[in-house]
């Protein structure tokens, strides 16, 4: 297939568009003054914002590209329109103030300038307008019906004229003067910058890594919240404290419990030496199962905290030391009777100590942290030492096991 015919399948425009509504949604609980205010994505408007019992509905045009001047023509003010006339008509929101994000600028000669003019001043131009332009769409769509045309003019653009031309004058006045433009909105590539600025209160060095953990945050909750019918609104008190809680993690020593977030793959193959482990002791699908997940996890834990911080490394690595002793202590007590023992039962012996590492271990060894105590990170870390073959569970798992054999 030609890169051309892929491209009018290519879903990355609709997935940059939740993912700066998300931003968006995140930015105004950061600039919201009311630690009461809440927001929700995809219920009234894209994002909508409530504080106080005013309900704040922003409709969000990323798309557009920045170089393009908006008029009253556009087809994306009418699709914007038909949403809020359609909830200005049935009067569903008591306190209701309509918002327009565009990354792209405002065609200041033209009628929608008067969206710029401060609070007070006459919209009465730009309603005219408006109607006139709706009027004009409307009547080249019947005019076509008519005709009996095969194709029909404005076809995505005069539902929204149909709608504002639904609304009657007091209506149509109390929706244009409740609209606040916000022309030249930061592009998506810049919100991680004005997540920064939020958290400029913060140590310098500390403000990238707890944005990279907000955003991995926001994201699960986002999801959480369009899954949900129960939650669909997200407070702002709940974002202060996930903050307060990774900072006091961060200040701390930064090691971070970032498991919810980590993009866990699935399965599908293991590392060779690491199976045979599990195969010599002729280990259970269940035991095997749980060593592969366990081994990812803690593997993706510990490669971000080093990316964080190039310290993690020896801290880690001080870590591994007591997680090997701790094991010597276990694998000696089955070397002291091997001689008494037959090969199923040293099979047997080996479960025993690989269950040891999942189920008492996490609980007998020193956390590695005062912040952090998942029991996955000592799990994992077994695994991940005797993949390099530096701990076994047979008793003789080093003449048994083929390091060359993949």
């Amino acid at each position: 297939m030609e890169t051309n015919e892929i491209s009018q399948f290519d879903a990355s425009p609709s997935a940059l568009g939740y993912y700066y509504q998300g931003m968006v949604a995140l930015l105004q609980l950061f600039d919201s003054q009311n630690d009461d205010c809440s927001v929700s994505l995809e219920t009234w408007d894209d994002v909508t914002l409530e504080e106080g019992g005013i309900f704040k509905l922003l409709q969000l045009k990323h798309s557009i590209n920045p170089s393009t001047k908006v008029t009253i023509k556009s087809t994306e003010i009418w699709k914007t329109l038909r949403i809020w006339s359609t909830i200005m008509k049935k009067g569903a929101i008591e306190k209701v103030l309509f918002f327009l994000m565009t990354v792209a600028s405002i065609d200041e000669n033209g009628p929608l300038n008067e969206l710029n003019f401060e609070e007070g001043r006459s919209r009465g131009n730009l309603i005219k307008e408006l109607s006139k332009e709706a009027q004009r769409v409307v009547d080249a769509r019947k005019e076509a019906l008519i005709k009996d045309s095969k194709k029909l003019p404005y076809e995505e653009k005069y539902k929204g004229c149909e709608a504002f031309l639904s609304l009657n004058e007091k209506q149509k006045k109390e929706l244009i003067h409740s609209i606040t433009l916000l022309s030249d909105s930061a592009p998506i590539n810049d919100t991680e910058n004005e997540i920064i600025f939020y958290l400029k209160t913060t140590p310098p060095e500390m403000q990238n890594i707890l944005t990279g953990e907000i955003i991995g945050w926001w994201q699960k909750r986002i999801i959480d919240s369009l899954v949900s019918d129960t939650k669909r609104t997200i407070h702002k008190l709940e974002l202060q404290e996930f903050i307060a809680n990774k900072i006091m993690e961060l200040n701390r020593d930064g090691f971070t419990d970032d498991s919810e977030f980590l993009p866990i793959p699935s399965t599908l193959s293991t590392h060779y030496i690491q199976e045979q482990q599990l195969e010599i002791i002729n280990a259970s699908r269940t035991l095997r199962k749980r060593s592969y997940d366990t081994e990812v996890l803690a593997r993706l834990q510990r490669e971000k905290w080093i990316s964080d911080s190039i310290s993690a490394a020896a801290k880690l690595e001080k870590y591994d030391t007591l997680l090997i002793k701790e094991w010597s202590y276990k694998f000696g007590e089955i070397e002291d009777v091997k001689d008494q023992l037959d090969e199923e039962k040293l099979k047997e012996e080996g479960r025993k100590l690989l269950k040891w590492t999942f189920e008492d271990a996490p609980q007998q060894m020193k956390p590695l942290s005062v912040g952090y105590n998942n029991p996955d990170l000592v799990r994992g870390s077994f695994q991940m030492l005797s993949k390099n073959l530096v701990i076994g569970w047979h008793c003789n798992y080093l003449s048994l096991i083929d390091p060359n054999e993949k």
